[in-house]
């Protein structure tokens, strides 16, 4: 290009190009930071629901019953369902349940979060 001496800066085509790679480099890019910040936002509420998880199954004998049935506990994430079971086939002088917390929330998206624990009782 022909620039009269003095002239400084950059030509509009210099600018267009520049815009050009500069928005085809973000066409490209977006997905992989929209696809990371989506898996860190999932990671962050499956470590929520694991210790809500705990607390919910740390009310089984106390503010739950151990005794065989399912049980409903509304939790700031949602409805917990807690299915305990007697398990069959063990010593007759304890008691071995199986303690099943079930996270069931539209908020999530469909997705189902599940804990479980097994406690005896004598």
């Amino acid at each position: 290009m022909n620039r009269r001496d003095g002239q400084r800066g950059f030509s509009l085509l210099e600018c267009l190009v520049a815009l050009t790679i500069l928005g085809l480099a973000s066409a490209i890019l977006y997905p992989s930071f929209s696809d990371a910040m989506r898996s860190r936002l999932r990671a962050s509420e499956d470590t929520l629901a694991a210790l809500e998880a705990q607390s919910v199954l740390a009310l089984a004998g106390h503010a739950i019953p151990l005794a065989a049935g399912t049980y409903q506990v509304e939790t700031r994430l949602g409805a917990w369902s807690v299915d305990i079971r007697m398990r069959l086939g063990t010593d007759p002088r304890l008691n071995v349940f199986d303690i099943t917390a079930t996270l069931r929330d539209k908020g999530r998206r469909g997705h189902q979060f599940h804990a479980t624990r097994v406690s005896l009782r004598q």
